[in-house]
């Protein structure tokens, strides 16, 4: 077992790239070290390089940069520059020339390439059919978190996700292991009214920071929309009702349980409480989000329909709607 496992590792050690960074550095004439932030940027962001030497003293020597070719002046113990990327994937060049007092010189030069990372999630929550918009993390419900990141190796190549080590945390809580290439994070949204804050740190095989960046993602309240359902047509998604004149002997009335936790809607774990002028009635159908009213020839004035939709699972998961029936309208019977 142990002969096996040194032997991973050295196959590991073998085929694992050198440290990939989204520049090239050289340096000539001397040894000054760089640090750059962020490792790997994005377009139109800035980027910030500051330099510093055992070998050589930075504070007293005559520093001038360049970018893309334009010099700037020089001016003594100017070890910092900042700059801003282009658009992703294009490449910035940056030089800096350093001249001591001893009159030596030493000469540093990057070459980047702007990447970027896209996050994209999805709430494990009830929307209906044909629902055009984005499923909302409620309380308690699932959310997946994925990072597509756009990170390019100083070739210009882009980086494969198992060349990178994906961090999330909360605060000062670490979300993930960190393992390379799981570019994705499922977790439990926060209480209503809340927003989910994460950031997502990306990393080499080594270690080497490449993007940080902040997501916010604000969760929302479960809510219910009520709609008809005509027997011969199907619902009528395009109008949610709030009123409606009933020109008809009947109508059927349909709840949709909008961010709702999925898992719970479909193993039925949510209540139904219909109510019309403020009495409890009972579904007509052994669907419980479904309800039909009828009325009577010659009869007129309104009904109130109210109806409360309540998680058995997840308590901070309910909603109320109603709707205005009003009888007899031009009717047609």
């Amino acid at each position: 077992m142990k002969k096996s496992f040194v032997k991973c590792l050295v196959i590991f050690l073998l085929l694992a790239p050198w440290p990939v960074l989204a520049y090239t550095e050289t340096t000539s004439g001397g040894e000054v070290k760089a640090n750059v932030y962020p490792g790997s940027p994005g377009p139109n962001e800035t980027v910030n390089i500051s330099l510093g030497s055992y070998s050589a003293d930075l504070e007293t020597s005559s520093i001038s940069w360049s970018e893309d070719g334009k010099t700037y002046p020089a001016l003594i113990g100017q070890s910092s520059f900042s700059f801003t990327m282009g658009s992703l994937g294009s490449t910035k060049e940056i030089s800096a020339s350093i001249t001591a007092l001893s009159g030596g010189n030493i000469e540093k030069n990057f070459t980047f390439t702007a990447g970027s990372v896209d996050i994209l999630w999805e709430a494990n929550t009830y929307v209906p059919p044909f629902y055009q918009g984005h499923s909302q993390p409620s309380s308690d419900s699932q959310l997946k978190i994925v990072a597509i990141p756009h990170i390019f190796a100083a070739d210009g190549q882009p980086l494969g996700l198992n060349q990178l080590v994906f961090k999330w945390q909360n605060g000062s809580s670490r979300l993930s292991a960190g393992k390379p290439g799981v570019n994705y994070l499922t977790i439990q949204a926060e209480k209503p009214g809340g927003k989910i804050s994460l950031t997502l740190n990306i990393y080499d095989l080594f270690g080497q920071l490449l993007i940080s960046k902040d997501i916010n993602i604000p969760t929302s309240n479960p809510q219910i929309l009520v709609y008809e359902n005509k027997p011969l047509v199907g619902m009528q998604y395009q109008r949610a009702l709030t009123s409606i004149d009933l020109s008809t002997p009947e109508i059927a009335l349909q709840v949709e349980p909008y961010f709702f936790s999925l898992p719970d809607v479909m193993a039925n774990q949510l209540s139904y409480n219909w109510q019309m002028n403020g009495r409890p009635i009972t579904a007509s159908s052994t669907d419980r989000r479904q309800m039909s009213f009828q009325q009577d020839r010659g009869s007129a004035g309104t009904v109130n329909v109210a109806v409360l939709v309540k998680d058995a699972v997840n308590w901070f998961q309910s909603a109320q709607a109603g709707v205005v029936i009003n009888l007899n309208k031009k009717s047609s019977f």
